[in-house]
């Protein structure tokens, strides 16, 4: 059922075009940092599941995080 939910979320994200889209706070690009960690995720993977436009670099996602 939350996969449903997260498809529909996915889909709304998707459809907006990207300079439209809200961008992700810095507390969020941690969150998820983290989730790509545990879960062993490559940036493809990561990029299509919070829907981050191919273009975009992931290490500029996390340039202004500091751990």
């Amino acid at each position: 059922m939350l996969e449903c939910e997260l498809a529909v979320f996915r889909g709304q994200r998707t459809r907006v075009e990207p300079r439209h889209r809200s961008r992700y706070t810095p507390e969020q690009r941690a969150e998820i940092l983290q989730i790509m960690r545990l879960k062993g995720w490559s940036a493809k993977r990561m990029v299509s599941r919070f829907v981050i436009h191919p273009n975009t670099k992931v290490e500029r996602i996390f340039r202004t995080l500091k751990f």
